[in-house]
């Protein structure tokens, strides 16, 4: 399978994808997390052009996505990440081939961190990779506790990898609103107050979603940090 982010920014030139993350937060800053990737437009338009063009005989660009799907729902895969300390109930879900579920509960933000580590990292979904990555990689502190704030410093991968050619490198800057990225932040106690400095964001009593730019998925700007007060 092909590197999972190179793959997935390259389908997102042809069609727009939503890419959701929901964490919700206990008092004790235990809670669950789930990790939405919606491939249904790409899904719709790949079957319009296949109706087009019947003697188009190219390889179909979601059966990557299909497999990383089948490779995520091994047995041994639930079995690692539930081996991570504080990590529970890891399950991968799709509702018809077309999105990845990924949800899981965390005990603490060392876990959380763990885990978020993981999917974040650039090599994360592509086949057998996950597994290397629950010892290998170096856990990345996303999540901490300030004082009274939770702070949330969104680290996003860089997407240029070293030794790759320059036609297997995307520009996401040509991508414009291809991709749609957001991060939902849940709290069992109702937010005092946020600090999300230059953040396109919607605060409700409990909840806040943060809609990412594509400056900050490409890493050209300073890394995001947002911070929460709780009751």
């Amino acid at each position: 399978m092909k590197h999972f982010i190179t793959f997935l920014f390259g389908l997102l030139l042809f069609s727009s994808c939503m890419m959701q993350e929901k964490i919700y937060f206990k008092a004790d800053y235990s809670g669950n997390m789930t990790y939405n990737i919606d491939m249904s437009a790409l899904m719709e338009m790949t079957k319009s052009l296949a109706q087009m063009d019947s003697s188009n005989a190219q390889k179909d660009p979601s059966s990557d996505f299909k497999e990383m799907i089948a490779s995520l729902q091994k047995p041994e895969v639930k079995e690692t990440m539930e081996k991570i300390e504080g990590i529970s109930n890891f399950a991968v879900n799709t509702t018809n081939g077309a999105d990845i579920n990924i949800a899981f509960e965390f005990a603490n933000l060392a876990a959380l961190n763990r885990m978020y580590t993981i999917l974040r990292n650039s090599n994360a979904m592509q086949e057998g990779n996950m597994l290397e990555d629950a010892t290998n990689i170096k856990t990345i502190e996303y999540f901490s506790l300030k004082g009274t704030s939770l702070v949330y410093a969104n680290q996003f991968p860089n997407t240029k990898q070293e030794g790759k050619k320059e036609q297997e490198e995307v520009n996401m800057d040509e991508m414009g609103d291809a991709f749609k990225m957001e991060t939902i932040l849940t709290f069992e106690k109702s937010i005092k107050k946020v600090t999300a400095k230059g953040l396109e964001t919607q605060l409700t009593d409990r909840e806040l979603k943060i809609t990412w730019k594509t400056e900050h998925l490409t890493g050209k700007s300073k890394t995001p940090v947002v911070k929460v007060v709780t009751q």
